[in-house]
């Protein structure tokens, strides 16, 4: 290493949060640092170096150089015995300060705010804990007491800061000894959040729009906002917020029909999202109707607007509301409209009419994915789809469906409560764009189509052709038994009084003190109030009911009527069963008299 010339190779430079290896190659005439992986080169120019800053870093020990502007190029990975060599090279070279510092490690999360510059120090018991170069800030808000920070996001680090929170009281200390300091002052919150705002990398509203769209209806975020389109970006002004949305961030475009067919959405896919405080908003959904018109001009020459966007647009532009902001966003933006396909729906719309995590929206299958508007807002391109699942919704004779996207990394999206009706469209739907489909053609414990719905006869009614069928089976099971109680072969009463006026009975001398008895023992009975207790039909099996099968009808030797009739007299009188009686044989009746039996 000669005296003219002073390289450190394994040097990180600290870039948007990351370190980044490189080379560090220090000159008389320049301080120059090649970054190893883009060969990237950072020059510094000695004559801007106004001090130079040594401590402790994760990695070994860092040397900030600063300049004039307060901006800094801080480096890292240095050893502690190149603290000697690099300060006597700098104070003979570039003729600057040398100052050590010694960081704050105390971990605490208040102290006060120094600005320097486009430089801002954070001091804890006049410590330095961190320094923040504002250059890194895109975004910053301010609500009450607190001021929100966002950064620039750094591709090529894996890990990085994304934004920061203050919390500043509403009446403070001084928070720095310096004259550039905030103040003891009832505004320092705002003074804090101006200081930032002032030296931030931040979109600034200047000059005048392109375009404007005064009072128009945001559903997301919620509200009405002026919508203002810019050369670089969209800003929407608020009574109470305001958003910018850069260009470059936005994804998509989706102009899509509400199924009213009055109303338009005009959807903005962004990334990374706008902010409400902890809110984040993917989408912006605006909602316009589609009598609206409107008449303007774009606040440029002709010839400029044909220079900028190559006829995309002319200078006077007329319309529906939603067209205009349509063209104008397509050839700002740079981006295509998304607009629904070929699917139709039962009413001959583009969307479904569901819900998604219990609020209600709409479905819109598009020709390379699926959006779900408007809250909350969801968009799934088929490339991410792993499968999707209908199931029945509810139970019994529903009428309505769930349908189930499958992304990537096991996420279910459920939509809920799809009409019936348009079960096959989208299911032919699926099939059209060879979506993985889960139940297609049945499977074990799966429903397909025609079991889930019958559409031969919107009126069946499964439950009662059930009811039918088991009655019936009920009926089949009991006919042999209800054939033993038919009317005009009548038991119990009926019986005795067929009996007692049988005219073609004949009686034997032996045999009529008995037939006496039996009519007297009848008469009796029949003066008091017959009360039939329910009968209970008690399933047999089929061989009992083969056995239990009725004899054939022969004419009783005591009273000449049927033997059915006679078994239920006999029974009645004896006090015997009749399931006795029953299985008596027929040919034992043709005895004389009753004491055979």
């Amino acid at each position: 290493m000669s005296d003219e010339v002073l390289e450190f190779s394994e040097v990180y430079s600290v870039s948007k949060g990351a370190l980044n290896h490189g080379r560090l190659r220090m000159q008389r005439e320049k301080i120059t640092f090649k970054a190893s992986r883009s060969g990237k080169i950072e020059t510094v120019n000695p004559a801007d170096v106004e001090e130079v800053t040594w401590m402790r870093a994760p990695k070994g020990f860092e040397m900030a150089l600063v300049v004039k502007s307060g901006m800094s190029t801080r480096l890292q990975g240095f050893k502690e015995t190149d603290g000697q060599r690099l300060q006597s090279r700098l104070k003979k070279w570039y003729q600057v300060r040398w100052t050590e510092v010694e960081r704050s490690v105390r971990g605490l999360s208040y102290g006060r705010a120094e600005f320097r510059g486009s430089s801002m120090k954070f001091l804890i018991d006049d410590k330095p804990s961190f320094d923040m170069p504002l250059a890194s800030v895109c975004q910053t808000s301010m609500n009450k007491n607190e001021v929100h920070l966002e950064f620039h996001p750094n591709d090529e680090a894996d890990v990085q800061l994304t934004e920061m929170r203050f919390y500043v009281p509403p009446t403070t200390a001084p928070l720095s000894s310096t004259s550039d300091s905030v103040t003891d002052d009832k505004d320092a919150v705002k003074e804090f959040h101006s200081k930032i705002a002032s030296h931030a990398d931040i979109l600034r509203v200047s000059g005048d729009a392109l375009i404007a769209f005064d009072e128009m209806s945001c559903l997301v975020p919620r509200g009405r906002y002026t919508v203002k389109v810019y050369p670089a970006f969209l800003f929407l002004h608020g009574k109470t917020f305001d958003f910018t949305v850069p260009f470059q961030s936005i994804v998509r475009l989706f102009l899509l029909p509400h199924n009213d067919a009055r109303q338009m959405y005009f959807v903005v896919s962004m990334d990374p999202p706008i902010r409400q405080g902890q809110t984040r908003y993917p989408f912006l959904i605006l909602l316009v109707n589609k009598e609206e018109t409107m008449e303007a001009e774009i606040a440029l020459s002709e010839e400029e607007v044909k220079a900028q966007f190559g006829g995309k647009l002319t200078k006077e532009i007329s319309g529906p509301i939603y067209e205009v902001l349509s063209r104008v966003m397509k050839a700002v933006a740079s981006k295509k409209i998304i607009v629904p396909g070929s699917y139709k729906s039962q009413r001959g719309g583009s969307c479904i009419s569901c819900s998604y995590k219990a609020n209600h929206g709409m479905l819109f299958p598009l020709e390379k994915g699926f959006i779900f508007v408007h809250k909350p807002a969801l968009h799934v391109r088929f490339d991410e789809v792993v499968a999707v699942n209908f199931s029945r919704g509810g139970t019994g004779a529903s009428r309505s469906f769930d349908f189930e996207l499958e992304v990537k990394n096991n996420i279910i999206h459920i939509f809920q409560s799809m009409d019936k009706d348009e079960y096959s469209r989208l299911y032919d739907f699926c099939s059209a764009k060879k979506l993985r489909i889960r139940n297609k053609g049945g499977k074990a414990g799966g429903a397909t189509y025609r079991d889930d719905f019958d559409d031969d006869d919107s009126d069946h009614d499964n439950y009662l052709e059930k009811m039918k069928a088991e009655g019936a089976m009920r009926e089949d099971d009991t006919d042999s038994d209800d054939s033993d109680y038919q009317a005009g072969e009548g038991s119990g009463d009926e019986s005795a009084g067929d009996l007692e006026f049988d005219s073609d009975a004949v009686l034997s001398d032996d045999d009529e003190n008995a037939a006496i008895t039996i009519k007297e023992a009848g008469s009796k009975k029949s003066s008091k109030p017959a009360s039939k207790p329910k009968a209970t039909k008690e399933s047999k099996p089929k061989e009992a009911k083969a056995a239990a099968a009725k004899p054939p009808l022969v004419p009783c030797c005591v009273c000449g009527v049927g033997v059915l009739s006679c078994y239920t007299i006999v029974s009645f009188v004896l006090g015997l069963p009749s399931a006795i009686l029953h299985t008596v044989n027929p040919e034992m009746l043709a005895s004389p008299s009753l004491s055979d039996l």
